[in-house]
């Protein structure tokens, strides 16, 4: 794949993990981009006209991320490209939409959930694993009660004797 075909790819997938911001948006002309911003862009020159003023301006934060990344950064970006390609698109899709409703929580709720996050990437694989195969265990119908569980309830869960939550397991799973 050719490099610039691969950045403008990189570009939009750092269109999704960018956090929503509310600047004034404004229409850019390309003639009022820099020559950075072009060289990165040029893929989308055609067509920026075209784009809305929203997009633009998120293609341009997208592509001044781009260039102060160092050359470990860029790759680890570009890692990340190839592992977004070879999703289907249904997946794309859904992580999409799940990134959307992320968006749309409480700065809390967010913090929260990139804590735990935090907290799975740093445990011992074999119980990353386990915890995996527990939650492949669940029907679509246990994750979702799972998810949509209180913050008050995860707290109580995370509280109990390790009986109670084996308890609670049971009655959970019977629901």
């Amino acid at each position: 794949m050719k490099q610039s075909n691969m950045i403008s790819r990189l570009l939009f997938i750092l269109l999704i993990a960018t956090s929503m911001w509310s600047p004034q948006l404004l229409a850019v002309a390309w003639d009022d981009l820099s020559d950075s911003e072009k060289t990165t862009l040029k893929r989308f020159e055609q067509n920026w006209d075209d784009f809305d003023d929203e997009r633009q301006q998120r293609l341009i934060t997208g592509a001044k991320r781009w260039q102060e990344m160092d050359s470990e950064q860029k790759g680890v970006m570009q890692e990340r490209l190839r592992k977004w390609q070879s999703l289907p698109v249904e997946r794309r899709q859904q992580l999409r939409e799940r990134f959307r409703e992320f968006k749309q929580m409480s700065p809390e709720e967010q913090q929260r959930i990139k804590n735990r996050i935090q907290k799975f990437r740093s445990m011992e694989p074999e119980k990353r694993q386990a915890l995996r195969e527990r939650w492949n265990n669940l029907t679509p119908e246990q994750r979702q009660r799972f998810r949509n569980l209180t913050p008050e309830q995860r707290k109580r869960f995370r509280q109990a004797t390790p009986e109670q939550r084996k308890k609670f397991r049971q009655n959970w799973r019977k629901d």
